[in-house]
């Protein structure tokens, strides 16, 4: 009995570990993300003054020109940059639900092994319910599943 209940404390100390790594995994994946966003809204920024010199280089084009041209290039690059933030949003909002199902999937292992556990200890070896009341298992309550919508400003649904 105590080599059973030694199992399901390592087995426990293990799935809390995995859930620890996803936790940590999904930090890294939003830091990464923010470097990404970052890099392109960088590119996006150099690009932008690349287009502004070589209008002011075009010797040719009257001022209005190049002010309507310089326009419409502030105008692509705040496009631009919204097109990063809402593909951010929508790949931070990816993270967290795959993070979210995971550790739901997780707790449900956590569970079901808790479960087992608490039936094992109360069979005698030839697998019958012993007469001691050890292994007494309460009714499982299945979790609901994440749905809404996630703020990444706010972290929440």
């Amino acid at each position: 009995m105590g080599n059973v209940q030694n199992t399901a404390g390592q087995n426990s100390q293990k799935l809390n570990e995995q859930a620890q790594s996803l936790v940590g995994n999904y930090n890294a994946q939003l830091q990464k993300l923010e470097g990404d966003k970052q890099a392109a809204l960088s590119s996006a920024k150099d690009a932008f003054r690349q287009r502004l010199d070589q209008i002011d280089a075009m010797k040719g084009q009257a001022l209005e020109n190049k002010a309507a041209m310089k326009l419409q290039e502030l105008q692509n690059l705040r496009a631009q940059a919204a097109q990063i933030e809402a593909q951010n949003t929508q790949f931070q909002q990816q993270l967290y639900l795959q993070q979210q199902s995971a550790l739901q999937g997780l707790q449900q292992n956590v569970s079901n092994f808790s479960s087992f556990a608490n039936q094992s200890v109360g069979q005698n070896t030839y697998g019958a319910p012993s007469s001691t009341g050890f292994g007494q298992t309460q009714a499982y309550t299945p979790q609901t599943s994440v749905s809404g919508y996630y703020d990444p400003k706010k972290k929440t649904l």
